[in-house]
């Protein structure tokens, strides 16, 4: 049996929660963006994104920036705040 380290559980706890913000915060961007009835490229536009990267967003596969967050409540025509309260709700759930 190896014996246990702390640093990498640590670095799996973190890496892990990542994925969970990561998750969280794209699922809603998605859900907002299909409630609105705009397409990938839509948004990404608005944005001033790549559709690429914001398909990334949103099945949490990347990580996104404040100013990238700013941008995309722009584009779905919300307030950032409002954007950080449903991500704050997701969590929750």
């Amino acid at each position: 049996m190896a014996p246990e380290c702390p640093f990498l559980e640590d670095l799996s706890m973190r890496v892990h929660k990542q994925q969970e913000i990561n998750k969280a915060i794209g699922g809603v961007i998605r859900e907002l963006r299909i409630r609105l009835r705009i397409s990938q490229e839509t948004l990404s536009s608005l944005a001033g994104l790549s559709r690429t990267y914001l398909g990334e967003v949103e099945r949490g596969e990347s990580s996104v920036s404040l100013p990238i967050l700013q941008n995309l409540a722009k584009g779905l025509g919300i307030k950032l705040s409002d954007l950080i309260r449903r991500y704050e709700r997701a969590l929750d759930e």
